[in-house]
């Protein structure tokens, strides 16, 4: 039996009621949900008692918040380097979250926010800190340029040793 109660257009946390909809609950028995549409654009069937107690507020995606927003709450400025806060790479490098489990280099993210996208180019640190995420410590460059930085820098030999397990 459909239920009398008509909370069409009224809001439940994200949810806006559209429709009723009958559905067949697990026991066989019908029951009336309300399609509701998600601030997300997303709509989703749910059960009456669940919009009216506040157990069903969404559709069930996680909020995301842009990187922009979360980044820079994660360093740590200092009178030069800036650090990287959060989750790091074993050699130092920061790491953030992009979305769909994809992580990308922190310091990649810093020039990203400041200057744009770097495109195929890396983003290399003039001050050889890996957490520094510092955009005036950071300049564009190739694979080539890194290795050339690298040895000009005498960090050659600590990078084998770093990164290469001894056959």
């Amino acid at each position: 039996m459909p239920s009398a109660l008509n909370i069409t257009g009224v809001r439940f946390g994200r949810l806006v009621a559209k429709a009723r909809k009958m559905v067949v609950r697990k026991n066989g028995l019908m029951a009336t949900n309300w399609l509701c549409l998600c601030d997300c654009g997303k709509t989703t069937s749910v059960r009456l008692a669940n919009l009216r107690n506040g157990h069903t507020t969404s559709c069930g995606h996680k909020d995301v918040v842009p990187v922009e927003d979360r980044f820079w709450d994660k360093v740590k400025k200092g009178a030069d380097c800036w650090e990287w806060m959060a989750a790091r790479t074993a050699a130092g490098y920061g790491l953030i979250n992009v979305g769909s489990k994809k992580l990308v280099y922190a310091h990649r993210i810093s020039w990203t926010l400041t200057h744009g996208d770097p495109s195929e180019l890396l983003v290399l640190h003039r001050c050889d800190n890996p957490s520094c995420v510092n955009p005036d410590h950071l300049f564009l460059g190739s694979h080539k340029d890194n290795m050339q930085d690298m040895a000009a820098k005498g960090r050659w030999g600590n990078h084998t040793r770093r990164f290469h397990v001894p056959a």
